[in-house]
Formats: structure tokens, C-alpha cells, sequence
């Protein structure tokens, strides 16, 4: 029965994905063996993995967003003690980290090798700042090149899923909820000059952003997925206009996808299409992240999900999703 799922998985993927790869972290906090950090690479097409095994801290919890440029992939990991940035040349397996004091959330590849964008905060005696760096991939050192900007201090949900590069405006989006959680405000940063350059607000009520997909953006609309913040699970998949005579971000049609659910493991992006980690339905009882749900980030259409038990011979649990053609 095992084999029929698998060669059924194949064939699935196959069709769906081809040419694609997905390279994750594998945090593998569940099992009985103990922790075994690893960077594994899965190949849609041919059902295929490779693990890079690392020698790193057990303890390292690697959720948030991730890079893969020019073969070296990029992370945060977080500690009780620390927060970082690490990266895993996927060729030779050299593996380096760096404790930072700003944290980074998401990251895109940079048009200079050796270097990558990411989003970013940092902590003031006034609050926290958000923002955009450059970072040396070498010593994981940023460079702050703008940061955004609201009325009085700005909201952050806690998801790294709010920040989302797009390289046809070349912009940096946030997405931050009102002081009330129940609207939000959608922000924009030059990726060159680091100025804020838009503002809007969204023109739904009782929800607060979840995450954005700007490479929909055309035409003057986009589409996102908005939360109940009482419920922490509630999604609906929307698609908006931006009015910039009113700066509002006016929802057009909205579809409830409370499957889409990964929780604060942001999405990756090839194409049309969205792969994340499914997060548990039971915050209570949490299980590993071994589910990969997708979706067509322009109709909201649920796609076929990729369960790595029947393709990685390891135990699963893994987070900084990357996909690649």
C-alpha cells in the first residue's frame, strides 16, 4: 500500500509541479532518535530528496522565511538564547550563523551575488521598527535601508507571512493590523531607496491581513488572504483593488479557504502557484509540519498537497519552505 501511495504521489506531482523543487529546513523535533537539523531539497518532478546533514544546535527552531540564490540558502533560526541568520551552501554543505540583533523575517535574492534583501526589525526605546536591510551573506550583517511608516507606532501581527517581496514594482509589502486587530493597513518600500511609497488601507471589516501575494499585482489589483483574530484560524483568500484616490484597498471577491492555514510558516511562490506547510488544526496537540498544501495564488483554488512521509525516509518537521524551477 505504501508503494501505491508513492508512485500515486509521483504521478501527481509530476503533472503538477514539473520541474519544480521544494528545499526546506527539517527542524525534526518529534522524534524518539533525537533532534537531527538537516537542509533537505525535494524534486516535485522525480520524487527525489537529498538531505544535507549539519552538525548545528538541536535546539535551533527554524520556522520563518527563506532564500535559495545562487545555490546558497538563507534562514533565521531562533533559540531560547539567541536569534540569527544562517545559511547552507547546498553544493559544498558549508554551513555558517550569525546571532543578530535585528531579526529577519522573510528574504529575497539580491541583483548582487553574495548578498540578500530582507525584512526586518529591530527593537527601540520607542518600539519596534520595520523595515528592510541588505544583508552580507558572508557574516549575516544588514545593512537598514528604509523602514515603514504609519500613524504613531506601527502593528505587527507576529507572522512573518505580513512581508512579501515583489520585483515588478520592485517594492517590499507589509501588511500591519489596526490597534484593534479588526482592519489593516497595506505599506510599500522601495527596494533601492528604502522610502515608503504607499500607503493603503483594507476596506474589510472585522479582519486583519494574513499575507499578500504582490506577484498577482495588475491592473491596479492583487490578491491576499485576510484572518479573524479571534479565532486565529478563520481565513478567507480575497482579491483586491487599490483605490488611490481613497489609498483603500477595496476587496472584489472573496472565497473562505480556512485550510489555508500554515500558521507563521510564510508561503513560497513559483509561478502561480503557493506551497506552505500545512499547520495543526490543534494548537493544544501539535504534530510536524510533513504536509505541503498548495493553492493558485490568482484564483485561490486549493491544489493537491505533497505529504513528505511517503517521499523522505527521515521523520519531518520542517519549516523556511524555498520552491524552485
Amino acid at each position: 500500500m505504501a508503494d501505491v501511495m508513492r508512485s500515486m504521489v509521483v504521478v501527481m506531482l509530476a503533472a503538477y509541479a514539473e520541474g519544480l523543487s521544494l528545499t526546506f529546513w527539517n527542524n525534526t523535533y518529534y522524534t524518539t532518535e533525537g533532534n537531527h537539523p538537516s537542509l533537505v531539497t525535494v524534486d516535485l518532478e522525480t520524487n527525489e530528496s537529498r538531505t544535507i546533514h549539519t552538525q548545528y544546535d538541536p535546539e535551533w527552531s527554524v520556522w520563518e522565511g527563506a532564500a535559495l540564490c545562487n545555490g546558497v540558502y538563507v534562514s533565521t533560526y531562533i533559540t531560547i538564547a539567541d536569534v540569527g541568520f544562517f545559511y547552507v551552501n547546498t553544493e559544498t554543505s558549508e554551513t555558517k550563523s550569525f546571532p543578530t540583533s535585528p531579526h529577519y523575517y522573510t528574504y529575497a535574492c539580491h541583483p548582487t551575488p553574495g548578498f540578500v534583501y530582507a525584512s526586518t526589525s529591530w527593537q527601540t526605546p520607542s518600539g519596534d521598527v520595520y523595515g528592510l536591510s541588505v544583508v552580507d551573506i558572508s557574516t549575516g550583517v544588514g545593512k537598514s535601508i528604509g523602514n515603514f511608516t504609519g500613524n504613531g507606532n506601527l502593528n505587527w501581527a507576529g507572522f512573518p507571512n505580513n512581508f512579501q517581496f515583489d520585483f515588478k514594482s520592485n517594492t517590499l509589502w507589509g501588511s500591519f493590523p489596526t490597534s484593534d486587530k479588526k482592519g489593516g493597513y497595506l505599506l510599500m518600500l522601495d527596494l533601492a531607496t528604502g522610502s515608503q511609497v504607499a500607503h493603503y488601507e483594507y476596506g474589510v471589516s472585522g479582519f486583519q491581513p494574513y499575507e499578500m501575494f504582490p506577484s498577482t499585482a495588475a491592473k491596479g489589483s492583487f490578491t491576499g488572504v485576510m484572518m479573524d483574530p479571534s479565532t486565529m484560524m478563520q481565513r478567507v483568500f480575497y482579491e483586491f483593488t487599490l483605490n488611490n484616490s481613497t489609498k483603500t484597498a477595496t476587496p472584489l471577491r472573496k472565497i473562505v479557504s480556512n485550510w489555508m492555514y500554515s500558521w507563521s510558516l510564510p508561503p513560497t511562490i513559483c509561478g502561480n502557484t503557493a506551497f506552505a506547510f500545512k499547520n495543526v488544526e490543534n494548537l493544544e496537540a501539535p504534530t510536524p509540519h510533513n504536509v505541503v498544501i498548495t493553492w493558485d495564488v490568482v484564483t485561490g483554488v486549493q491544489g493537491p498537497s505533497i505529504s513528505l512521509k511517503g517521499i523522505i525516509p527521515e521523520k519531518v518537521d520542517g519549516g523556511a519552505l524555498v520552491c524552485s524551477a
